[in-house]
């Protein structure tokens, strides 16, 4: 028994001193005035051993050294068979250990946990760290422990030094590990380096860097792959441990992407499950580049170009027509200082470098411009998801003669012939669509409704009809075919890419116009930059859609996510959010938090791999057209931390014989060991267990010490009449 604080001095003082007094005072040799004194004084002692707080230790003698028996479970033991060699170990010296030792055993990667001796058999290799030096740290904490036996391959990633342990770690540690004669065979991709995001049609550079191992001198083949597709490969030859190859990539396509690097398997690799990692790219817009034709000088053509070069979004070639070919010039065309138009590099060679192609008041035919080259703007659609925009004027649609041309077969509208009358006389455009992205003229719907009510007149119209499968947004209310309004402004997705058709050629007018009343913002351009948003893909303007908050997320990491609606009516509806996780199972999510761009979600990247979140909304529509479904999906890729742990496989012996020997001993091979060898090692018995700790500040003696002494005083002050 022995007590950890000196207050318990003052217990025997107490006692002491309360004895001699009463016997003092008894044989009447001390007068009553020092015995209130010492009374008094006796209470303040005890309430300082109080503040003192004295702690009773018990303390039992061990049989036998107490020892801690680290088990390493990080990833690295499930290599060259060392999880089953340590299963082994212990199966062949658990008896001996139980003889000549008290354990307690322990698994340690990422931090220290307690393990039964009879789950060892049972043991799984899982964590992602080596943290050796964190578990010293960690069970230093208790003090009962004669020395430890670690059972590692040494591959301590904690990035903590041995010095760290100098002050805490006061018993030796005995270091074991397998014995490998040879390294294991493997190659591992531990890191791509590249931006998050890539702008269109621009080069990026993806460095791999990947660790090989017994393979020095030999032939690595490495591939970048999208899917199954394989998008490039390199070759190296291996030179040491860390290599690294470069990629030269580049996306055509907008939006977020997953790619895979792969290391081709080599000839006896000993683990294939670190030759792939995923990783994400999102491809954007530098600048939406747009190639603009315009038959003749106008205001139309004056307005919407400036509008486009005054947007940093937008790159503009533009030409327009000055000179038709049936234009008589009265000197030689070698003499006259116009360019003549290139019709042949724009149609065949430049067209292909551009997102959106703007035919406005243009009649190909003029400019011997047939089928031959127009089927390249259709390929453009369908297959390079390029887009297609029409602007009405006498040399357009039906009077352009595109009735029979192959472009009739993209545009969202159906034509007459070039005998078709441009319908004159001012009007305003009745909107028919309030949902879609182009007619968005505000952030709220119901402004967006007011808006294009107060919109100026515009003046003339082609004579247009509907295409099945197309959408109309505007039409003229004023002007019917066959009973059927005709429309003004429609849009189709065709192929990979999208069309518009604007059957008007002055809504240049809505920029007049809104130069008369003070407005925060003028709904021409708002108008003309959905539409060009729109045509060339961009997030922008998607109705509805999945925003990942975060490119870049390590396995456990909070996954956050937007679900964006650009229409009030649609954030009003709750959205039905999945996300199916590497092993595709399927959750719902549940917490979404209302948000001023719609909807906030979260779930939790447990294992590493790519995840896809899906959202669905069902949006009540008219009463002819029944309820309509929308949707988005976006993908995410949960990654490990590169660690040792998936490349560097080698037994670090180095760092288990340094351990040991910081500590006094050595380490050994787990072939070699020997319980009893271990124990001879350990030059003192083993030292006296703590039993139990109790704290005499909480036993309630003390405070009725304290009561009593006060009450002894004031019945003798009471009983000499000094109160």
């Amino acid at each position: 028994m022995i007590f950890k604080n000196p207050g318990i001095i003052i217990i025997f003082l107490f006692l002491a001193v309360l004895g001699l007094t009463g016997l003092l005072y008894y044989k009447k040799k001390l007068p009553s005035k020092y015995v209130l004194i010492t009374l008094r004084l006796l209470s303040l002692c005890v309430l300082l051993l109080l503040i003192l707080q004295p702690v009773y230790v018990v303390y039992e003698k061990k049989s036998r050294p107490k020892l801690a028996v680290l088990v390493d479970t990080s990833k690295s033991i499930n290599y060259a068979g060392r999880l089953t060699a340590f299963k082994k170990f212990f199966s062949a010296n658990t008896a001996d250990i139980n003889t000549y030792f008290s354990p307690e055993y322990y698994q340690f990667s990422n931090s220290l946990t307690t393990l039964k001796e009879n789950e060892i058999k049972n043991l799984k290799a899982e964590g992602m760290a080596t943290a050796i030096i964190p578990a010293l740290e960690q069970l230093s904490v208790s003090k009962n422990y004669d020395a430890v036996l670690l059972v590692s391959d040494g591959n301590d990633n904690s990035k903590k030094t041995l010095a760290s342990i100098e002050s805490i770690i006061d018993i030796p540690v005995f270091a074991c590990y397998p014995l490998e004669k040879t390294a294991p065979l493997d190659a591992s991709v531990i890191d791509i380096k590249c931006s998050d995001f890539v702008f269109k049609n621009v080069p990026l550079d993806i460095t791999v860097g990947f660790y090989c191992t017994g393979y020095t001198g030999k032939e690595a083949v490495i591939y970048l792959k999208k899917g199954k597709e394989i998008l490039a490969s390199r070759k190296k030859y291996v030179e040491g441990n860390y290599q690294e190859v470069s990629f030269n990539f580049t996306s055509s396509k907008t939006g977020m992407e997953t790619y895979t690097v792969e290391i081709e398997p080599l000839p006896g690799e000993t683990v294939l499950a670190n030759n792939t990692r995923d990783f994400n790219i999102e491809t954007i817009r530098e600048k939406i580049r747009v190639l603009y034709i315009s038959g003749r000088p106008s205001a139309e053509y004056y307005y919407l170009r400036h509008l486009i070069k005054s947007n940093p979004s937008f790159e503009l070639v533009s030409f327009v027509i000055l000179r038709n070919p049936e234009d008589v010039a009265v000197v030689p065309d070698e003499q006259l200082s116009l360019i003549p138009f290139p019709e042949r590099e724009i149609f065949t060679r430049d067209l292909y470098d551009y997102d959106i192609l703007i035919m406005e008041n243009f009649k190909a035919s003029k400019f011997y411009i047939y089928d031959e080259y127009l089927n390249n703007v259709k390929r453009f659609v369908k297959e390079k998801a390029g887009a297609f925009l029409m602007i009405g004027g006498e040399n357009a649609f039906g009077l352009g003669d595109y009735r029979s041309s192959v472009l009739a077969d993209i545009l969202p509208v159906q034509m007459e012939g070039p005998e078709e009358l441009y319908e004159q006389g001012r009007f305003k455009l009745k909107l028919v669509n309030y949902t879609h992205p182009i007619v968005f003229l505000s952030d709220e719907q119901t402004e967006t409704e007011k808006l294009w009510q107060r919109l100026p007149e515009v003046d003339g119209c082609q004579r247009l009809r509907p295409k099945p499968g197309a959408l109309v947004l505007a039409e003229n209310p004023y002007l019917k075919i066959n009973g059927v309004s005709v429309p003004v402004i429609a849009v189709q997705e065709v192929g990979k890419g999208r069309t518009m058709a604007v059957g008007i050629n002055t809504s240049w007018r809505w920029f007049l116009g809104m130069a008369k009343e003070p407005r925060t913002g003028s709904e021409y351009a708002k108008f003309w930059e959905n539409s060009l948003y729109w045509l060339s893909g961009s997030e922008k303007t998607k109705e509805f859609r999945v925003s990942v908050i975060q490119q870049k997320y390590t396995q456990n990491d909070e996954v956050k996510f937007k679900v964006v609606a650009l229409s009030d009516k649609l954030k009003k509806i709750k959205p039905l959010v999945t996300v199916t996780d590497p092993l595709s199972k399927m959750i719902q999510i549940e917490n979404l938090t209302a948000i001023p761009e719609g909807w906030l979600g979260k779930f939790k990247g447990v294992i590493t791999g790519k995840y896809e979140i899906k959202a669905q909304i069902k949006e009540p529509a008219a009463a002819a057209g029944g309820s309509k479904y929308m949707q988005d999906n976006r993908s995410v890729v949960v990654a490990n931390e590169s660690t040792t742990e998936e490349f560097d496989l080698q037994v670090n012996e180095k760092f288990m014989n340094d351990l040991a020997a910081f500590t006094n001993v050595d380490a050994q091979y787990i072939d070699n060991y020997s319980a009893k060898a271990m124990r001879l090692k350990l030059k003192n018995e083993a030292r006296p267990a703590v039993k139990k700790e109790v704290s005499l500040s909480l036993f309630p003696g003390f405070y009725f010490a304290i009561f009593l002494l006060l009450m002894l005083e004031w019945i003798i002050r009471r009983i000499k009449g000094m109160m």
